[in-house]
């Protein structure tokens, strides 16, 4: 046993001590943890991977992935997904066990299989999953089958997962193919899983119904799991994904690319701008993507430093995601519109660069806002996990939430915005006062003014990633209400300041805009068109 399952053991013993039976779960987890950290398929290195937050805390793996990891869709190695397991052999399911700890204990002596690539007759010892070199490799053979389905005239069935309209940054690309005939586009909603109470069957039908109202019915691939809870594969040439991490059923995971027909792709959903971005540009799950498609030469730069394959299918288009703003036009009203874009990172958790939320120092602030400027109209857009994570009896609670809202609400020059689509609200806008670090970069691409809310001037390079400083230096830094509030005014009496800073931010986050979406479409032409 090792130091740090000694010094848990001897923590329950003193919480539990008048509870025997959870001390003797303790000690019998703390052994559990050991058949997994001796298991084959545990690779504590891959394990980090996936959970880099664990590299600061100094955490076990095991004792993570045996009592909250396998929960939330975590992987203990590169040769078993633990959900895979779990519909193979669905009485473990029914237990509520860790699939590994499972398999050890029982699954390998009764010859389960652990994935749906191995053989009814072959044994868990002589199968193992591709190494993501080999997976790689295998795009050439695909491409190949989709050069001759493209030689013959056949459409190329291209399928994009997405778990909400605010989660699909390849949107501009899914247009450009629905007017290509070369192309069969469709949209596929998948289950979002990661929790925050979310109604996913409702989540789901809403993205559904916005899909056939924007683009047709034809254009939706409707997912349901069957009678007995199992989700159905997607069988296409390209699947295109909305999130890097394990964020859905399994089937609809990039690991689940290993080994099947299609060619998995990926664009960013968020602009890289804070050093966070880093840990997320190097998680494992990136190995799997044929294409990723990136903002700028320096994020390419930070994600080859960090990729298992050295970023060998990262490709610079710019950020896809930012065409879509181009559509809308500002249509000045004669009253002023100011965005107040909230971000929902009130607790930090592990990593303490995500702690950038200011709203619950500025709540009774911004409340204050719409009767300060009757004239002004304000925009509150908050992240659509705020309030959940408000609503948590450690911070608010539930009816302090709905009193604050019903308070806000109540003004006429508010406008509450809770959608997923946000793009014409920053073209109509006329200015923005936020501490998200993705709207950041973002609001660059309308090249209008910016208050941004820090907690203190450290963060600016202890936080932010090269591109996000160049970014704050052409914006208003604000670290009081004040200096909020002198934004405001400036804006309202139409002091617009023009800067060299801004401009040098705008240039270095739009990188072929708007036109990203048809560069990730070339590319993808390079890999299926013969040349002649």
């Amino acid at each position: 046993m090792d130091k740090q399952a000694v010094l848990l053991f001897l923590d329950r013993v003193r919480r539990y001590a008048l509870s025997p039976k959870a001390v003797i779960n303790t000690f019998a987890n703390i052994i559990n943890a050991r058949v997994i950290r001796q298991s084959r398929f545990f690779d504590p290195e891959f394990y980090l991977e996936q959970c880099p937050e664990l590299k600061q805390t100094g955490e076990d793996p095991a004792l993570h992935y045996l009592f909250c990891g396998h929960a939330a869709g975590f992987n203990p190695g590169p040769n078993f997904v633990g959900a895979e397991y779990l519909e193979l052999n669905p009485e473990a399911q029914k237990q509520g066990v860790n699939p590994l700890l499972h398999f050890e204990k029982k699954g390998k002596h009764s010859g389960a299989r652990i994935s749906l690539l191995q053989q009814p007759n072959q044994s868990y010892q002589d199968f193992k999953y591709p190494t993501v070199e080999e997976h790689q490799a295998s795009f050439t053979e695909k491409f190949d089958s989709i050069k001759r389905k493209f030689a013959k005239g056949q459409k190329i069935d291209v399928v994009f997962f997405v778990t909400s309209m605010a989660l699909f940054p390849s949107k501009p690309l899914f247009d450009l193919m629905l007017k290509d005939s070369r192309f069969s586009p469709r949209i596929a909603v998948v289950p979002d899983l990661r929790g925050l109470g979310n109604d996913v069957e409702a989540t789901m039908a809403a993205c559904e119904k916005k899909v056939v109202e924007r683009s047709g019915e034809a254009s939706l691939w409707k997912l349901r799991p069957d009678a007995d809870g199992i989700w159905p594969e997607v069988s296409a040439d390209i699947i295109v994904y909305p999130l890097p991490q394990n964020y859905s059923y399994f089937k609809y995971n990039p690991q689940f690319s290993v080994g099947r027909a299609f060619v998995p792709i990926f664009a960013n959903y968020g602009y890289p701008s804070t050093k966070f971005a880093v840990e997320v540009l190097s998680h494992y799950n990136y190995a799997y993507f044929c294409k990723v498609f990136l903002e700028s030469q320096d994020v390419l730069d930070i994600y080859k430093s960090g990729s298992p394959i050295n970023g060998t299918n990262g490709v610079v288009t710019g950020y896809i995601k930012m065409d879509e703003l181009a559509k809308y036009e500002y249509k000045a009203t004669g009253r002023k519109r100011i965005l107040i874009a909230l971000h929902h990172s009130v607790e930090g958790g592990a990593n303490r660069i995500l702690e950038l939320s200011n709203f619950i120092r500025y709540a009774e602030f911004f409340k204050s806002l719409p009767k300060r400027y009757p004239n002004v109209d304000f925009v509150f857009r908050p992240h659509p996990f705020l309030f959940p994570v408000l609503s948590r009896p450690k911070h608010w609670g539930k009816e302090m939430v709905e009193r604050y809202l019903s308070e806000i609400k109540a003004y006429p020059n508010v406008f509450w915005s809770e959608g997923s689509e946000y793009l014409e609200e920053f073209a109509l806008a006329d200015a923005i006062v936020q501490d998200c670090a993705s709207f950041l970069v973002e609001w660059f691409y309308t090249g209008k003014q910016c208050c941004y809310m820090l907690k203190q001037e450290s963060d600016i390079e202890g936080k932010f990633l090269p591109v996000g400083q160049k970014c704050l230096h052409a914006s208003h830094i604000a670290y009081n209400q004040e200096q909020i509030q002198a934004f405001i005014d400036s804006i309202v009496g139409e002091k617009i300041i023009s800067s060299s800073d801004a401009l040098v931010a705008k240039q270095a986050v739009s990188v072929n805009y708007p036109n990203a979406a048809q560069k990730a479409l070339d590319e993808l032409l390079k890999c299926f068109i013969e040349e002649k």
